[in-house]
């Protein structure tokens, strides 16, 4: 892990990229042969960090609507980026219900 974080870390293509780190992964990734070896990436971006629906409008992401990985049951994480207080408090509530729901429901069955 440590080198593969000095890797991106020395990576200078497109460092006016906003999110140059995730870029220069992907990039590192696409290129290098031993990394696709072992590194697992997800079939769907938001299977390991997907956001609630709800933030979209919160933090005005009308426009990326389609970039951002709305939070679906059986994703790992659901991130709450940028929501602050009482909204975040509410959206914990709403998604530990779902998260809560659908675990007991799956007991059942």
């Amino acid at each position: 892990t440590l080198r593969l974080l000095d890797l991106i870390w020395n990576y200078d293509n497109d460092l006016e990229y906003g999110t140059w780190e995730q870029h220069a992964l992907n990039e590192l990734v696409q290129n290098c042969r031993i990394l696709q070896k072992i590194i697992l990436l997800a079939n769907r971006p938001g299977e390991f960090n997907s956001f609630p629906v709800e933030r979209i409008p919160l933090l005005g992401f009308y426009k990326l609507k389609k970039q951002i990985n709305s939070w679906v049951e059986g994703d790992f994480i659901c991130h709450f980026a940028g929501i602050r207080s009482p909204d975040l408090e509410k959206l914990i509530e709403v998604y530990l219900a779902k998260v809560t729901n659908n675990s007991s429901a799956s007991r059942l069955s």
